[in-house]
């Protein structure tokens, strides 16, 4: 069986499917993905040098965010 793959949704980059709890996606286009437990989270964060980081990181690992 194929690996289920995760396609962003502005570049149509792919991306092994992010699991509840598992560190999320950062696509080259700036965006990030997690998935919550209930579906898929999307964050965006422009990726300029020093590449930066979402300030509420941490907060999409809690449960119930």
């Amino acid at each position: 069986m194929a690996e289920k793959m995760f396609v962003c949704k502005r570049c149509e980059r792919s991306y092994s499917y992010p699991q509840p709890e598992e560190r999320p996606i950062r696509c080259e286009c700036g965006w990030w993905y997690y998935n919550d437990g209930a579906a898929i989270r999307e964050i965006f964060w422009q990726r300029i040098e020093p590449y930066r980081t979402p300030h509420d990181l941490l907060r999409m690992f809690e449960a119930g965010v």
